[in-house]
């Protein structure tokens, strides 16, 4: 993906997620992209976790993350030749809830 970024933070009940979406890789590598890989963590974290996204769909809603807090991600499609290079979105900071 030439491009990551993650917009906003979606309220649900119980539930906080974020948005993360990225444009699809200029070259596939001689195969088709069948599935996306993204990471993300909490800044100055060791422990990434990862998401596998189906298909070609470049978004994805991550559930369970904290407002307030910086986070990286990164993403990578693959095709059968693999994983390619992974794109990050630089530290990003989720914004707060608003108070309902």
């Amino acid at each position: 993906p030439d491009f990551v970024f993650a917009s906003g933070v979606i309220r649900r009940p119980r539930q906080t997620s974020v948005v993360v979406g990225w444009h699809k890789p200029a070259g596939n590598g001689g195969g088709e992209i069948t599935q996306y890989v993204v990471r993300f963590r909490i800044a100055g974290t060791a422990r990434w976790k990862t998401i596998r996204v189906a298909g070609t769909t470049p978004v994805v809603v991550i559930p369970n993350v904290a407002p307030n807090r910086i986070y990286e991600f990164r993403v990578a499609a693959v095709n059968s030749a693999g994983p390619g290079p992974f794109r990050s979105s630089g530290l990003v900071r989720l914004s707060a809830l608003p108070r309902l």
